[in-house]
């Protein structure tokens, strides 16, 4: 289940809520190996060796397994010490596991309600209070109803998604939960290993694995570890040295021990920051507070030994009031500064903080009310949902957890807005049961369950039964004019629509001029596609409409791109602005009926104030006036292009235009990459600090925007998509971690050994105003000579300020999806470098001889 679940009228709430309606529980079902068929079986589990006779003393479970006092008890201190008044009410011994036929994970809760002590017990199901909404978060669930479709082909799923770029198995991951050693003596690396075996079960007799059973694996999904772990990051890393772990954070008085847990768990592998917002102070629990509930004298919080001075830790193993309660928004901003981890805030319950978590950066939102722990007659989490989504817009992930019991609660969970639910409780029930094997079987119910409500429900139709897919819309035989061919974007989309599987009829490429090494990569991707090399001057109406003679479809990528100020005006406007107006009159007369063109961020923003905005969309009210001049053309330009839109071709038909704004665009041949290797090289392989590590941007992989450009073309030519893409602006990033410009250059290649500077060279504030003096400087000096400042208010405002947005938008509108992941991009970028650095050094050599 690649992709977002939409909606489709799926299911109504008996609470008066309006009907709520689900598209697709599966976006991509395309691209499949071969389904297995599976034979029908009359039990959730082969249970052939369960039923085998075990023999059983008064304080030991089966052949093999230890009894839960055993579990519970260290090595060298005797049982006793847990039968007395912090763990009362040990059983003498648990029943045969073979006897409990776990059919859901109402069993496993039994079976730990049962077994495990009172004390522990008690403190892994306490509410807060009168627990009111512990128990909300599941009646919420029952008081919602599907309303299936029928006669729809289920019998090949895909239940795949993604999180945050990483892909899990089904979309339930396993929230974070403290003290696992209570429930079990590996505790928290029981939880993060791998299953031993696949999650392939026969109870399910329809064609609904995406992959053949010789192929299945072990389950991949997410786990977060939890700040109060009984266990080390360092043990719960080497329990699953491959898996996908997120780090969950209470931020505490002592920030150094916050700050060293998070540079932690990033030196670990973990992939994800998850900062709990709702625990300023610890929520009261009564069944805590009249057992007295302390840690056993063996069992510590291993992340923070050491951090608190004192031997008081009455408090959940930790010092009273060790929580930071001072934490507020601008934290996130602190954790920004300490790590490039995504950070995904938990415990967001309503609209006005969703919004507050967008603007301040945030990549993920676990809707959450910490189990009903803290406040108590808060909303039920999934009451919460819908606020949650609607009010971020799709500009970030949003997850939610509390009460999801079955596999149909997964299943409206997601309908309602969820990218993927976490478990919590029921985690720590199987692991009560029986360890990471106890955990699988509550994974695995839930995963049959999911998909089996899914197949009910009606699931998504196949791709034949789709009005029209993503992968269905072609440039086959398409006649294609790419401006700007020459370039360093303009390369990339000629390459990929050679690459295209079904050739087009004939790409032209023009440009003011091409060299040998473009013209040589041309011929190396050329295949059926005829090629045309046109060079000339865009101002040129003549060469303009031979150009465009017989052409269906223009890429306008040809610019003049200038941040320093180093490029006369009329120069800028005559290419950016002239030209594009000229070469859209041209399509005029030709009869081109698709254009897309390449716009730029700098169009937006940001502004001279610096305002910021974090994970933007198209809907983003943005008040701009820039009066530098490339941002002005860019706009000027994107304007003609857009109102160019439905405008009466030659023959009678209509023009449709679109236009992309892209990030600032790195890779392999980026000219501005090699301008900072060239300095960083003249700086003894350090990179100069000339962005604040917090200006969080998201640059875009070159491949990602060019092969944004032709997902928008194919939309622009099939005419279900063409109604929502044509007229419109789209902002194209892709899944390149948020840094700042400077971090971006460091991060690819500092692999090479390549350093950065720690800071700025100057405050921020000295620095502006720096550059306004040499505005000045340049401004008296141009009666007599023309000075071009090293920097500008403008280029230090772009640099400094926090300005990232979302493809969201083009995702729903025409189907792009970045077709590069980070680590491809940065591999891919940082081999390049490393070739052209013998190169550079000896120019800069032969220059400065």
């Amino acid at each position: 289940m690649e992709g977002d679940i939409k909606s489709r009228g799926l299911f109504d709430s008996d609470r008066g809520r309006s009907r709520v309606s689900f598209v697709s529980v599966f976006s991509v079902l395309c691209g499949f190996q071969q389904a297995t068929t599976f034979t029908a079986s009359t039990t959730v589990f082969k249970s052939k060796a369960r039923k085998e006779g075990h023999s059983y003393s008064s304080l030991a479970g089966p052949a093999g397994q230890t009894s839960l006092k055993e579990r519970l008890s260290p090595p060298g201190i005797p049982n006793r010490q847990l039968e007395g008044e912090a763990f009362p009410g040990i059983p003498k011994f648990p029943t045969p596991l073979s006897a409990m036929a776990m059919v859901c994970l109402s069993d496993f809760e039994d079976y730990a309600k049962k077994y495990l002590p009172k004390i522990a017990w008690d403190y892994f199901s306490a509410g807060a209070d009168d627990c009111t909404t512990r128990d909300e978060n599941i009646l919420a669930y029952k008081r919602i109803r599907f309303r299936p479709r029928m006669l729809r082909d289920v019998s090949m799923m895909d239940i795949r998604t993604k999180i945050l770029g990483s892909e899990i198995s089904f979309p339930v991951g396993i929230a974070p939960t403290g003290f696992h050693q209570l429930a079990w003596p590996d505790g928290e690396k029981s939880t993060a290993r791998d299953p031993p075996n696949a999650f392939v079960s026969d109870s399910f007799p329809m064609k609904m694995f995406l992959i053949p059973v010789q192929a299945a694996r072990a389950m991949n999904t997410c786990y977060i570890a939890s700040t109060y772990s009984t266990c080390t990051l360092e043990e719960i890393s080497a329990a699953a040295p491959g898996g996908l772990r997120w780090f969950q954070l209470y931020i505490h008085r002592n920030r150094a021990a916050s700050q060293q847990l998070v540079q932690r768990a990033e030196a670990l592998g973990f992939r994800g920051l998850v900062l709990t917002a709702d625990l300023p102070y610890t929520g009261k629990r009564r069944d805590d507070v009249r057992n007295g509930f302390r840690l056993p004298p063996h069992m510590k919080v291993k992340n923070l030994e050491g951090a608190f001075e004192g031997g008081d830790c009455s408090e959940y193993g930790l010092p009273p009031n060790s929580l930071d309660p001072s934490v507020t928004w601008n934290d996130i901003y602190w954790l920004r500064s300490l790590t490039r981890l995504p950070i995904i805030i938990k415990g967001i319950l309503t609209r006005e903080d969703a919004e507050l978590a967008v603007r301040h950066g945030v990549q993920g939102i676990i809707v959450s009310n910490h189990g009903g722990r803290q406040l108590d007659e808060g909303p039920a989490t999934i009451d919460a949902l819908v606020e949650v989504v609607e009010a971020v817009r799709g500009r970030v992930e949003v997850y939610v957890d509390g009460g999801i019991r079955k596999g149909s609660d997964v299943l409206k969970a997601l309908a309602l807005g969820a990218k993927c639910v976490f478990i919590g409780r029921p985690a720590l029930w199987g692991l009560a049961y029986k360890g990471e094997e106890g955990l699988q079987d509550v994974l695995r119910i839930l995963q049959d369950e999911f998909r089996l409500s899914m197949a009910l429900a009606g699931g998504e139709p196949s791709s034949r039964d789709s009005e029209e897919q993503p992968g269905a819309m072609s440039l086959a035989g398409v006649s294609c004019l790419v401006t700007g061919a020459g370039g360093f974007l303009g390369q990339r989309i000629v390459r990929l629509l050679l690459e295209e599987e079904e050739p087009l009829a004939e790409v032209r490429l023009l440009d003011k001029a091409f060299s040998d090494e473009a013209l040589g990569r041309f011929e190396k991707f050329k295949g059926k596609t005829e090629v045309k090399i046109l060079e000339g001057d865009i101002r040129d109406v003549t060469f303009l409409h031979r150009a465009c003679q017989g052409v269906s479809l223009v890429i306008h990528t040809a610019s003049l791109i200038d941040t320093l100020g180093l490029i006369e005006k009329k120069l800028l406007w005559e290419v950016n602005v002239t030209g594009t107006r000229l070469l859209l009159e041209a399509c005029v007369r030709c009869n081109v009926q698709h254009f897309v063109y390449t716009s730029t961020i700098e169009v937006t923003g940001p502004n001279c104030k610096g305002d910021p905005i974090f994970n933007g969309d198209e809907d983003t009210a943005y008040e701009s006036t820039s009066k530098f001049p490339y941002a002005q053309s860019k706009r000027l330009a994107e304007d003609s292009v857009l109102k160019a839109d439905g405008q009466v071709l030659k023959d009678g038909g209509t023009l449709m235009t679109c236009a992309l704004r892209s990030m600032y665009i790195f890779g392999e041949g980026c000219p501005f990459l090699q301008g900072h290797l060239d300095k960083c090289l003249l700086n003894k392989n350090v990179y100069l600090r000339f962005s604040r590590k917090e200006a969080l941007v998201n640059p875009v992989y070159v491949g990602n925007i060019a092969w944004a450009h032709l997902q928008a073309a194919k939309a622009l030519r099939a005419p279900q998509k063409a109604k929502h893409v044509r007229g419109k602006f789209y902002y194209i990033s892709d899944d390149t971690p948020h840094m700042s410009y400077a971090d971006l250059n460091y991060e690819l290649t500092k692999e090479l050994g390549f350093g950065i500077e720690p800071q700025l060279p100057m405050p921020l504030t000295a620095l502006y105003y720096f550059s306004l003096l040499l505005e000045l400087v340049s401004f008296l000096l141009r009666p007599f000579v023309r000075y071009i400042p090293s920097t500008n208010r403008h280029l230090v405002t772009l640099l400094n300020t926090p300005f990232t947005f979302s493809y969201r938008k083009a995702q729903q509108d025409f189907g792009y999806a970045p077709r590069y992941t980070w680590e491809e991009a940065k591999q891919g970028t940082g081999k390049w470098i490393a070739s052209v650095i013998p190169q550079r050094r000896l120019h800069l050599q032969s220059s400065t001889a």
